[in-house]
């Protein structure tokens, strides 16, 4: 293959990986990007401009930790573009694959028995594998903490203990050089993060789960089962959690004669100072909806999406039980403030709710994240707050709307 064969393939920039393995095979063996980019502009790749260049050649470094993690640089069986460069047939035991359903609806191949897996949000991800029983993780993203300690969201509030996982850098960005360090057999990314798809196959095979707060907490938790193979664990579960549910229902007696309003004011979640949000998704909203207690209206008129607040419009989110609910935060300052703008406000005083006591943190980090144990800590935490609740105070300033209870 000559050189200028680099600048007639536009298509280096996209998902061919015959043609990055062929140059992976002639580039220098360097993880200097710069150095790598002026090389390329020097071998046929002066048409491209200096950052395609740059992305260009960390796209041949990811592809070649990949190979040499694989076995594939060293044993020669990257394929060539001419008959004097055919590969060598591979040595290496063949591993057996199976087919998955990408939330796009494509067909991705993966190991049948994947060793070593990143997973690419931790609270909606590690978190209910784990709890399905499944450990091959090779790394995971995460979160830091106040300290700037790394660590994985959910896990530790639920007793868990990832110890042996690599933790890969922060959740909101996926390091790929990191991820590629791990050597994965098996990449799981989420429906929203399809702009990483193409350049996190170059290191294993990836797939697209559904985002889990679009579906049923069985729905999503069947899709994780059917990834590893864990489907009867989730059987298990779901009988569990029903259970709960109906002890739930049966300790509200009528859930549409008490009204539970439910707030954030966490300032990593988008609020300015002095705002407070609702999140009208995630199994926390669905259990107060399948259930049926009354809320105030504007918190059943949104749907899978979050709506910001001024304080000046708490009184319309007034209730018998108010649940504010906390999360750990990176930045404490910042949360402390907000938090106080909302409950030093006069308004917040005059809350029917806060005036009976029954206006309540709640701790975001034991009941967020997807799967059955958060839910069900959940479940037991309105159960108690449910215990000795008045509701005889005055909600006039409160537009009251009931949902429709699901069917048990």
């Amino acid at each position: 293959m000559t050189q200028n064969n680099v600048a007639t393939n536009r298509n280096l920039t996209t998902s061919d990986n015959r043609n990055l393995d062929t140059l992976v095979h002639r580039a220098p063996a360097t993880d200097d990007l710069l150095a790598l980019a002026d090389w390329l502009g020097t071998n046929g790749a002066a048409h491209l401009s200096p950052i395609e260049r740059i992305e260009l050649a960390e796209r041949l470094i990811t592809r070649r930790r990949f190979l040499i993690g694989a076995g594939a640089l060293g044993l020669g069986v990257i394929t060539g573009c001419g008959p004097e460069e055919e590969a060598a047939a591979p040595t290496a035991t063949t591993v057996a694959t199976r087919t998955f359903r990408n939330a796009d609806g494509s067909d991705v191949e993966i190991p049948a028995n994947p060793q070593r897996v990143v997973m690419l949000h931790d609270a909606l991800g590690l978190l209910p594998l784990w709890e399905l029983g499944f450990r091959d993780f090779a790394g995971s993203v995460g979160a830091f903490d106040g300290n700037g300690n790394p660590y994985f969201r959910g896990m530790a509030e639920q007793g868990f203990e990832p110890t042996d996982v690599e933790f890969i850098s922060n959740y909101a960005e996926p390091d790929l050089e990191s991820i590629a360090a791990v050597d994965p057999d098996l990449i799981v990314a989420f429906e929203w993060q399809t702009d990483l798809y193409d350049l996190l196959n170059e290191i294993a095979p990836t797939v697209l789960m559904v985002d889990p707060n679009t579906v049923t907490l069985q729905e999503g938790m069947l899709n994780f089962g059917r990834l590893v193979g864990f489907e009867e664990e989730v059987e298990r579960l779901e009988a569990e959690y029903q259970q709960a549910l109906a002890d739930l229902r049966e300790a509200a007696g009528d859930p549409s004669e008490i009204v539970i309003s439910k707030i954030e004011t966490a300032a990593g979640g988008g609020a300015e100072l002095g705002q407070f949000y609702i999140d009208a998704w995630g199994d926390s909203e669905r259990i107060l909806r399948e259930v049926g207690f009354a809320r105030p209206a504007p918190q059943l008129a949104i749907e899978n999406e979050r709506a910001y607040y001024s304080v000046e419009l708490l009184p319309e989110h007034d209730a018998d039980l108010l649940m504010r609910i906390t999360y750990s935060s990176s930045d404490p300052e910042a949360e402390e403030e907000n938090t106080q703008a909302i409950k030093g406000s006069p308004l917040w005083a005059q809350l029917n709710a806060v005036q009976k006591g029954q206006a309540v943190d709640v701790n975001g980090d034991l009941i967020g994240g997807f799967g059955y144990s958060p839910n069900l800590t959940y479940i037991n935490t309105l159960m108690d707050l449910l215990e000795g609740l008045d509701t005889s105070g005055d909600l006039s300033t409160v537009d009251i709307t009931t949902p429709t209870p699901a069917e048990e």
